[in-house]
């Protein structure tokens, strides 16, 4: 199952969770053969336009494949978006920066121990 599709040959059923997002998928009329993970050959089958809000002024609208992995993965989103629209992570602060110079705080925030400074010599 990928992106809360199940699928099988050319039959795709789509999950009720996902169903709820309302997502307009577009089914290839020809699945286009890739390289999956560990070089296993797999079949991207259907796309779809994901916006993505960062923020409250940023929105980006992806184009997302999917295909059947395998291994019991729902969703596997790669960051190259990120890296094209110019989205920097700062995982040691706990923020996400926008182009716009906009952060935005990871859910946890920064770790307990950002901030502190500790020695490094004797």
């Amino acid at each position: 199952m990928v992106g809360g599709r199940r699928m099988s040959h050319n039959v795709a059923m789509v999950d009720e969770p996902v169903n709820n997002l309302k997502l307009k998928f577009r089914m290839l009329t020809k699945p286009i053969k890739v390289s999956g993970l560990g070089g296993v050959v797999t079949y991207i089958s259907a796309g779809v336009n994901v916006k993505f809000a960062l923020g409250l002024q940023v929105v980006y609208v992806v184009d997302v494949w999917l295909a059947n992995i395998g291994e019991g993965v729902d969703v596997l989103l790669g960051m190259d978006f990120m890296y094209a629209t110019g989205v920097r992570l700062w995982l040691r602060l706990g923020l996400i920066q926008l182009p716009d110079e906009e952060s935005v705080l990871l859910q946890d925030g920064p770790p307990h121990y950002v901030g502190r400074e500790l020695s490094l010599c004797p």
